[in-house]
């Protein structure tokens, strides 16, 4: 059952100490199942594989993560015709989070170990997507033509990553 449905153990709730969440609607027993979400429905990487397969001639040898990335990319650019776009319309689209600072804003952060964070998380990004550019040149006109068709560029990919990450 997906949540908030009539049959529903579980609904969307706010709470004072953890934010948002869901909610029993009432006491359940031990084993009981409250939520079930069907595997096709969520962003794994066997599925971001099968769907960029028709695109991406290299799309088995993505990571995990490169894969669900471009799967989201090609997914909100698709924007009304995608078939997950209220979950994409869920999701923030820009962060404000350290990474994706400017150095001079990133000056609060001197002197923490949060500034070595930040900068090991941008290296992070910044390798895996030099890394899914040397896969892609194994075919890089089908890339081309993929990452012009879903806007991908290393913006657009740090903000799937921070999306990816996130959850």
């Amino acid at each position: 059952a997906m949540p908030g449905g009539d049959d529903s153990l579980v609904v969307p709730a706010e709470f004072a100490e953890t934010g948002r969440g869901y909610a029993c609607v009432r006491d359940v027993s031990t084993g009981e199942e409250l939520l079930s979400v069907p595997l096709d429905e969520c962003w794994h990487a066997a599925l971001a594989r099968s769907a960029l397969a028709h695109a991406l001639p290299f799309a088995s040898q993505l990571r995990d993560h490169d894969a669900v990335c471009l799967h989201l990319l090609h997914e909100r650019a698709k924007g009304e015709a995608s078939s997950r776009r209220a979950h994409i319309a869920t999701l923030p689209s820009e962060y404000d989070v350290p990474v994706f600072w400017s150095a001079a804003e990133r000056e609060v952060l001197a002197g923490s170990g949060w500034l070595e964070l930040v900068g090991r998380y941008e290296a992070e990004m910044c390798d895996d997507w030099r890394a899914l550019g040397e896969l892609a040149s194994s075919a890089a006109n089908a890339w081309e033509a993929f990452a012009a068709g879903a806007a991908i560029t290393l913006d657009a990919y740090k903000w799937a990553y921070a999306t990816v990450k996130s959850r």
